[in-house]
């Protein structure tokens, strides 16, 4: 059987609350909010609906993605005829075409501090734009190769590396081709040439980064499995209601920390009747029971970069991997006992989910869907409804942190609704 993959990026659109596919939300800011900043237009003109402040959101590490946050409540900016644009900022100065509301950090921005500008619009109003907390970009990513090619015995797979690598120490990033798991005798370089031996093996390719002698880091292509057959082809799907939200194939949300679940779209074939089969990766192996549509974090990920692979299967066609990506966020440590809200109640729908936080009683509560603000639920209690079955449902509430100047969203673990 032969599987070609195909790389695809997350869902980094997904939130009004933006969460990147497992980021997590900024810890603490460094800058002050700038004031809202008046356009040419007249003075004497109501200011464009427009939240209190805006947030960056997600890790900044090279490889990963940030996202914005408008914050939330009922003049959120994101309502009614309010248009928002967006313009990242590289240490206060524009970056050039990065004006989404997600950014992909890259080797340029190590040693600066991100940030981003929101514009609020509406007709016959004047424009108000605010701009975020910055925060600075971590230097280290181990991004794994991307493996193209037509897996047939006598073709020649070939591995780029799209994203640099970035270490707190000098590395030299070395590969070898894996088969099953094991090392291929000499196959050491970017490209590797199919052998009748390969046939239907699972064929990875490694990239180890190596400082003083020792394995600094390391990540893994997605695997390939050579075959005769012809390939499934993926079909594009919207991702959302938002109207910003492209197509693209399946995605992973969540956040990058233990305790917190990850969940997985599934891939659309063009080939009607094809099948999925879910596999969740730890470091680019299989982790052992992962095969659902969601995956909850663990402590034996902290530290590792979870992904996901979905395999299409139809007869008289080849197995085709669908690689999904993480954002390349390392896992973190789960949050300390009492930190985070807490959800208490049966996860199915028509149930009443109540929110707490012991560190504050008078805490105000927004209950979020895939990390976006669920309208109109912001009291401690919630009851699940059919659109949420199947998706992260999770409670936030703000934090005042010592020695920072803005507020701090927790999320509770997410329960996911069936």
């Amino acid at each position: 059987m032969k599987r070609r993959i195909i790389r695809l990026g997350v869902a980094g659109t997904l939130a009004a609350l933006a969460v990147s596919a497992v980021g997590i939300p900024a810890q603490a800011a460094d800058t002050q909010p700038a004031k809202p900043g008046l356009t040419t237009e007249a003075a004497s003109l109501p200011a464009a609906s427009a939240p209190a402040y805006v947030e960056l959101q997600g890790f900044p590490e090279v490889g990963g993605q940030v996202g914005i946050s408008h914050g939330y409540g009922s003049n959120s900016g994101l309502n009614g005829p309010t248009k928002v644009s967006y313009q990242w900022l590289r240490n206060g100065v524009a970056i050039p075409g990065a004006t989404g509301n997600v950014y992909k950090v890259g080797s340029a921005d190590v040693g600066k501090k991100l940030s981003y500008r929101a514009t609020f619009s509406e007709t016959g109003r004047r424009s108000v734009t605010l701009t975020s907390n910055s925060s600075p970009v971590v230097p280290s990513a181990s991004p794994a190769p991307i493996v193209t090619g037509t897996a047939t015995v006598g073709n020649i797979l070939r591995g780029t590396q799209k994203e640099p690598w970035a270490m707190t120490v000098p590395v030299t990033v070395k590969y070898q081709w894996l088969r099953n798991g094991s090392t291929i005798p000499g196959a050491t370089s970017l490209s590797y040439k199919l052998t009748k031996t390969d046939l239907n093996a699972l064929i990875v390719l490694r990239a180890q980064g190596v400082s003083g002698g020792k394995v600094v880091g390391s990540s893994y292509a997605m695997p390939v499995k050579p075959s005769t057959l012809k390939q499934l082809t993926i079909s594009p799907q919207p991702i959302g209601s938002d109207p910003r939200d492209p197509k693209r194939g399946p995605y992973s949300i969540g956040l990058a920390q233990a305790g917190y679940p990850l969940i997985l779209s599934n891939a659309v074939w063009k080939q009607a009747g094809a099948k999925n089969s879910i596999q969740w990766l730890r470091n680019g192996a299989a982790i052992p029971g992962a095969t659902g549509t969601s995956y909850t974090l663990t402590a034996a990920d902290v530290g590792s970069k979870v992904t996901a692979m979905i395999t299409g299967s139809l007869k008289g066609y080849a197995d085709t991997i669908v690689a999904v990506e993480s954002f390349n966020s390392t896992i973190r440590t789960a949050p300390a006992a009492g930190s985070v809200p807490s959800i208490a109640g049966k996860a199915t729908v028509g149930s009443v989910l109540t929110a707490t936080y012991k560190k504050d009683p008078k805490a105000v509560f927004v209950w979020t869907r895939n990390y976006r603000a669920i309208a109109g639920a912001t009291k401690a209690t919630y009851k699940l409804t059919s659109g949420d079955k199947g998706a992260l449902i999770s409670v936030a509430t703000r934090v005042t942190v010592p020695n920072t100047l803005f507020p701090e969203e927790r999320y509770s673990f997410a329960v996911v609704p069936r």
